[in-house]
């Protein structure tokens, strides 16, 4: 009988992410520090990438690396080349902030359990695209980070964020050669620069919605976001034993 068969009778039960640190996790859910240097391979720091490993317990499939853009469609794509496995296995620093929930419901509707090994991290957007699994398991030793979403991990975001902020230099030109007084020149910038970031503020807003809908349709509690948007988006807040029962990111042993 497979994993995902077992399903319904799995305890809520999770184990912690170990270290020097993480035992002062426990009092408060999550805590602040660096990944140990071991855990931060090149593989961890490349580009995902996809590998199938037979287990005594049946074939998985390893996702391993950054996600980037269209990352979704590559996992989609590599289930599908992989065939019938048990569990998928992460080990992500994370990378493009929407692909997150994209992957997670890729694995999802796959039905399929996933795994955080002993060696292993899952931060940023790979814990959301973790939270997909139907069943999902943390290995002591294991490392499950969060923190405020940010833009800021994929580089095509940057590049348009850059090209839109760009425009501002060419709208002072356009007005100065028309002749316009400076303050007139000044107002207008003003006002670009506030739809711009008003624009952003926007998106950014559409994206913490989809973040709240999403935890909904995983089972996780909203609490889970609490600590993520307390934690700036370049740090990690990595949570402890208590933390992955009390949000039910990890739902069996």
């Amino acid at each position: 009988m497979t994993l995902r068969r077992l399903a319904p009778l799995f305890c809520l039960t999770a184990l912690v992410p170990q270290g020097a640190l993480a035992q002062k996790a426990e009092q408060t859910y999550c805590a602040s520090y660096d990944l140990p240097q071991s855990y931060q391979t090149d593989a961890f720091a490349a580009p995902m990438t996809y590998r199938v490993q037979n287990t005594p317990n049946g074939k998985v499939l390893i996702a391993e690396g950054q996600i980037m853009s269209g990352e979704a469609q590559r996992l989609q794509a590599e289930i599908a080349k992989a065939g019938a496995i048990e569990e998928i296995w992460f080990n992500s620093p994370g990378g493009a902030a929407m692909e997150g929930p994209y992957m997670g419901r890729v694995i999802r509707a796959k039905n399929l359990a996933v795994r955080l090994r002993k060696e292993y991290a899952c931060i940023s957007a790979c814990s959301y695209a973790f939270l997909g699994g139907v069943i999902r398991t943390v290995e002591p030793g294991a490392y499950y980070g969060v923190h405020m979403f940010s833009g800021t991990g994929d580089p095509q975001e940057m590049l348009n964020l850059f090209n839109r902020f760009q425009g501002v230099n060419t709208k002072r030109g356009e007005l100065i050669r028309k002749g316009n007084p400076q303050k007139n020149v000044d107002a207008a910038v003003a006002e670009y620069v506030a739809h711009e970031l008003r624009t952003w503020e926007k998106e950014s807003a559409k994206l913490a919605a989809t973040r709240a809908r999403y935890l909904v349709e995983m089972s996780l509690s909203l609490d889970f976001m609490t600590d993520a948007f307390n934690t700036d988006s370049d740090k990690v807040c990595y949570l402890s034993q208590a933390g992955l029962k009390r949000y039910n990111v990890a739902n069996a042993n």
